[in-house]
């Protein structure tokens, strides 16, 4: 009796001893999901925290107004910002400041409002802006600083390789206006300035915008087409790559009695007009010559001193042409008569200055071994200015317009391909990125 009896009551203290340890399972259970539920709280809460646009650990503002850019049109520079999603926004602060002072409050405008327009603006100064945002009790922090320098000229790019045509500022530094175009291969614009012309290299047609790159018209060419120029009659003339003649066609698209010329065309073939003598002229690099066709009576004359002959460009104050070569470049004058200059040198590229003449030039010297930029003045006497020896491989050069010293924009290939604005000391004041090999620029 008494060891079934303490068989009996072995058996109840061990129930109750796996009992116990349920028990004490379950509440370390109930412990543990309790701090991983107050652990999930606090995380969630600390997000909470973060996703403050005025949190400077907010991993999309940084604690400042995003999407901030801004770009000049002359006398005015535009802002633009995207909206701050926080409760009792108040309103916006701008800072600006002028050729590298302080930032200081310029203005404000109301919580709805994300642009602003500046017309206290001066030619070719350096200004920069800041945006802020505030509620009744806090504030942002400043965005990030953008600089500009406005200008009366800005400038309209073919960027092939991205499909589309930009408008970007004075200073080469933002863009003001974008519109798609499949395969833009050259550009230019009216003599009255008010229509800029693309032409199309896959899609054979040539489109019209206004300044502001609206569309205005388009009208087809039928054969691929390499470069054009319009005379002072708005009259269009096209260079083909398969066809030995020139298409001509009228603003509006009309087709009319086409040139005829006797040489291969290539993609190096380059064309200008000469508006004084009514001449077409063409740079051949595979004959070495350069030759002109008049338009109103047909005549061609022929020039056979060159080394590869380039880019030419009609000169707009004494009529004639200048043409690159990697022998130095050559002058034909508005009588037929030829000069040479920088003989030792490569040139890759030339532009004049409409407002006086000037030739602007980049280069290498084969002497020296270098890269440089400078002018040629014909006032009397010739002389030649190096502007600056600071920049390898351009092989694109634009002049702005100026009676006394212009500037410049010129096009970088290497190491980085971009674009870089130079002031009359040829000294930069602008740059923009830009992965293309071509480039053709229309003043506005």
């Amino acid at each position: 009796m008494i060891t079934k009896y303490y068989r009996k009551s072995f058996r109840i203290v061990h129930k109750s001893g796996r009992q116990n340890k349920a028990n004490s399972f379950v509440i370390g259970f109930k412990v543990c999901l309790i701090v991983m539920l107050i652990g999930i709280l606090l995380i969630k809460c600390s997000d909470r925290k973060r996703l403050n646009p005025f949190d400077p650990g907010n991993p999309n503002s940084k604690g400042a107004v995003t999407g901030f850019r801004i770009y000049s049109n002359r006398d005015s520079v535009f802002l633009k910002w995207n909206p701050m999603e926080v409760n009792s926004l108040t309103g916006y602060y701008i800072y600006k400041n002028i050729n590298n002072g302080f930032l200081v409050f310029y203005d404000s405008v109301s919580a709805n409002e994300t642009q602003y327009l500046d017309l206290n603006i001066f030619y070719h100064y350096r200004y920069k802006y800041s945006i802020q945002a505030n509620t009744y009790s806090d504030q942002s922090a400043l965005c990030d600083t953008l600089s500009i320098i406005p200008g009366y000229y800005n400038f309209i790019i073919n960027d092939f390789n991205n499909f589309q045509i930009l408008k970007i500022t004075n200073d080469c530094s933002h863009v003001i206006q974008a519109t798609q175009f499949t395969s833009p291969i050259a550009l230019e614009k009216t003599r009255d300035n008010s229509y800029v012309l693309a032409i199309d290299l896959w899609e054979r047609l040539i489109k019209v915008y206004n300044m502001n790159l609206v569309p205005q018209a388009s009208f087809s060419i039928g054969e691929q087409p390499i470069n054009f120029v319009i005379d002072e009659n708005n009259r269009i003339y096209v260079l083909y790559r398969h066809v030995n003649y020139l298409g001509v066609y009228s603003l509006n698209g009309d087709s009319e009695n086409p040139i005829e010329i006797d040489f291969g065309v290539t993609f190096r073939t380059e064309i200008a007009y000469d508006v004084f003598r009514k001449n077409i002229w063409f740079s051949d690099p595979i004959q070495d010559t350069v030759r002109s066709v008049n338009i109103t009576n047909g005549s061609v004359n022929y020039y056979d001193t060159f080394y590869n002959p380039g880019k030419i460009y009609a000169d707009p104050v004494r009529g004639g042409v200048w043409i690159c070569s990697d022998s130095g470049i050559v002058r034909i004058s508005n009588t037929g008569n030829s000069g040479s200059y920088k003989e030792n040198f490569y040139i890759s590229d030339i532009s004049i200055n409409p407002d006086n003449g000037d030739c602007y030039y980049s280069g290498y010297d084969y002497e020296n071994e270098k890269w440089v930029i400078g002018k040629i003045i014909i006032n009397g006497e010739i002389q030649d200015e190096i502007l600056t020896e600071a920049y390898s491989n351009v092989y694109f050069i634009q002049v702005v317009p100026g009676i006394d010293d212009a500037g410049l924009m010129i096009l970088q290939q290497s190491p980085v391909r971009q674009i870089i604005r130079l002031d009359p000391n040829g000294e930069q004041i602008g740059q923009m990125k830009f992965n293309n090999s071509v480039i053709d620029v229309v003043l506005d």
